[in-house]
Protein backbone atom coordinates (compact mmCIF):
# COMPACT_ATOMS: atom_id res chain seq x y z
CA UNK A 1 0.00 0.00 0.00
CA UNK A 2 1.74 3.32 -1.16
CA UNK A 3 -1.15 5.68 -1.58
CA UNK A 4 -3.91 6.64 1.20
CA UNK A 5 -7.14 7.14 0.23
CA UNK A 6 -9.67 9.86 1.71
CA UNK A 7 -11.15 7.37 3.31
CA UNK A 8 -8.06 5.70 4.71
CA UNK A 9 -7.15 8.85 6.06
CA UNK A 10 -10.22 9.31 7.60
CA UNK A 11 -9.73 6.01 9.19
CA UNK A 12 -6.24 6.66 10.72
CA UNK A 13 -7.55 9.54 12.25
CA UNK A 14 -11.17 8.17 13.63
CA UNK A 15 -9.24 5.17 14.82
CA UNK A 16 -6.24 6.86 16.23
CA UNK A 17 -3.90 5.45 14.23
CA UNK A 18 -0.57 6.53 14.98
CA UNK A 19 -0.10 8.33 11.19
CA UNK A 20 4.22 8.20 11.52
CA UNK A 21 3.99 4.66 11.65
CA UNK A 22 1.90 4.20 9.00
CA UNK A 23 3.69 6.31 6.78
CA UNK A 24 7.06 4.60 7.72
CA UNK A 25 4.94 1.71 6.83
CA UNK A 26 4.00 2.51 3.75
CA UNK A 27 6.99 4.30 2.44
CA UNK A 28 8.30 0.81 1.99
CA UNK A 29 7.94 -1.26 -1.36
CA UNK A 30 8.99 -4.48 1.03
CA UNK A 31 7.22 -4.34 4.51
CA UNK A 32 9.39 -7.89 4.66
CA UNK A 33 12.42 -5.90 5.47
CA UNK A 34 11.25 -5.03 8.73
CA UNK A 35 11.93 -6.41 11.95
CA UNK A 36 9.39 -9.14 13.70
CA UNK A 37 8.82 -6.78 16.09
CA UNK A 38 8.01 -3.82 13.94
CA UNK A 39 6.00 -6.11 11.45
CA UNK A 40 3.96 -7.10 15.49
CA UNK A 41 3.69 -3.11 15.71
CA UNK A 42 2.01 -3.08 12.42
CA UNK A 43 -0.58 -6.32 13.49
CA UNK A 44 -1.20 -4.52 16.96
CA UNK A 45 -2.44 -1.41 15.65
CA UNK A 46 -4.53 -3.56 13.06
CA UNK A 47 -6.10 -4.96 15.68
CA UNK A 48 -6.21 -2.77 17.87
CA UNK A 49 -7.95 -0.34 15.08
CA UNK A 50 -10.87 -2.92 14.86
CA UNK A 51 -11.51 -3.26 18.54
CA UNK A 52 -11.63 0.36 18.74
CA UNK A 53 -14.20 0.36 15.31
CA UNK A 54 -16.38 -1.46 17.27
CA UNK A 55 -16.82 0.66 20.03
CA UNK A 56 -18.09 3.67 17.59
CA UNK A 57 -21.17 4.54 16.47
CA UNK A 58 -20.94 7.85 14.36
CA UNK A 59 -18.91 6.96 11.07
CA UNK A 60 -20.63 10.70 9.41
CA UNK A 61 -19.78 10.99 6.75
CA UNK A 62 -18.64 7.34 5.72
CA UNK A 63 -19.87 3.58 6.27
CA UNK A 64 -18.70 1.89 9.49
CA UNK A 65 -15.55 0.16 7.84
CA UNK A 66 -15.71 -3.40 6.62
CA UNK A 67 -13.44 -6.25 7.68
CA UNK A 68 -10.76 -5.60 5.08
CA UNK A 69 -10.66 -1.47 5.29
CA UNK A 70 -8.64 -0.98 8.45
CA UNK A 71 -6.30 -3.75 7.79
CA UNK A 72 -5.77 -2.42 3.85
CA UNK A 73 -4.07 1.23 5.60
CA UNK A 74 -1.27 -1.49 5.86
CA UNK A 75 -1.59 -4.56 4.27
CA UNK A 76 -3.41 -6.75 1.24
CA UNK A 77 -5.52 -9.50 3.22
CA UNK A 78 -3.09 -11.95 1.89
CA UNK A 79 -0.62 -10.83 3.84
CA UNK A 80 -2.50 -10.00 6.56
CA UNK A 81 -3.57 -14.23 7.09
CA UNK A 82 0.26 -14.36 7.22
CA UNK A 83 0.89 -11.90 10.19
CA UNK A 84 -2.32 -13.54 11.69
CA UNK A 85 -1.26 -17.01 11.73
CA UNK A 86 2.30 -15.71 12.89
CA UNK A 87 0.91 -13.30 15.71
CA UNK A 88 -2.79 -14.59 16.72
CA UNK A 89 -3.00 -15.83 20.53
CA UNK A 90 0.89 -14.78 21.18
CA UNK A 91 -0.37 -12.06 23.83
CA UNK A 92 -0.74 -15.43 26.40
CA UNK A 93 3.02 -15.66 26.50
CA UNK A 94 4.49 -12.46 28.74
CA UNK A 95 7.91 -13.46 27.97
CA UNK A 96 7.70 -13.33 23.94
CA UNK A 97 5.24 -10.09 24.01
CA UNK A 98 8.44 -8.14 25.68
CA UNK A 99 10.37 -9.34 22.79
CA UNK A 100 7.81 -8.34 20.17
CA UNK A 101 7.02 -4.83 22.27
CA UNK A 102 10.99 -4.48 22.32
CA UNK A 103 11.29 -5.04 26.16
CA UNK A 104 14.24 -6.68 26.80
CA UNK A 105 17.12 -5.95 29.14
CA UNK A 106 19.96 -3.37 27.95
CA UNK A 107 22.71 -5.82 28.87
CA UNK A 108 23.82 -7.75 25.75
CA UNK A 109 24.14 -10.76 28.25
CA UNK A 110 21.18 -10.41 29.99
CA UNK A 111 19.20 -9.97 26.48
CA UNK A 112 21.31 -12.96 24.94
CA UNK A 113 19.66 -15.38 28.05
CA UNK A 114 16.44 -13.42 27.77
CA UNK A 115 16.27 -14.48 24.34
CA UNK A 116 17.26 -17.86 24.52
CA UNK A 117 14.96 -18.33 27.22
CA UNK A 118 11.68 -16.76 25.06
CA UNK A 119 12.88 -18.96 21.41
CA UNK A 120 14.97 -21.76 22.60
CA UNK A 121 17.83 -20.19 21.06
CA UNK A 122 19.43 -17.11 20.35
CA UNK A 123 19.82 -15.67 17.18
CA UNK A 124 20.94 -12.24 15.96
CA UNK A 125 17.13 -12.23 13.58
CA UNK A 126 13.92 -13.71 14.35
CA UNK A 127 12.24 -13.79 10.79
CA UNK A 128 8.07 -14.28 10.49
CA UNK A 129 8.66 -18.41 9.35
CA UNK A 130 10.37 -18.07 12.98
CA UNK A 131 7.72 -16.67 14.76
CA UNK A 132 4.98 -18.99 12.95
CA UNK A 133 6.97 -22.37 14.14
CA UNK A 134 7.11 -20.90 17.73
CA UNK A 135 3.27 -20.45 17.76
CA UNK A 136 3.24 -24.04 16.14
CA UNK A 137 5.53 -25.30 18.76
CA UNK A 138 3.73 -27.91 21.79
CA UNK A 139 7.39 -27.20 23.33
CA UNK A 140 7.32 -23.17 23.62
CA UNK A 141 9.86 -22.18 25.67
CA UNK A 142 7.76 -19.81 27.90
CA UNK A 143 4.84 -21.54 29.26
CA UNK A 144 1.42 -19.16 28.93
CA UNK A 145 1.06 -17.69 32.65
CA UNK A 146 -1.51 -19.65 35.37
CA UNK A 147 -5.03 -18.77 35.80
CA UNK A 148 -5.42 -17.29 39.03
CA UNK A 149 -6.72 -19.14 41.44
CA UNK A 150 -9.58 -18.27 44.19
CA UNK A 151 -8.76 -17.73 47.24
CA UNK A 152 -8.73 -20.63 50.02
CA UNK A 153 -11.27 -19.31 52.72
Amino acid sequence: MTDQSVYQKFLIQKLDIDQAFVDEWNSSRDPGQFSLQHTYKAFAQIKNAKNAATDITEWSPYQKPGKDDISGIFVEVSQLNTYRLAFEGVEKYLGMMDYLENRLPEDENECHVKLKEVWGRAKECYTLPDMQIWMKSPNKSLVPPKKPTAAKP
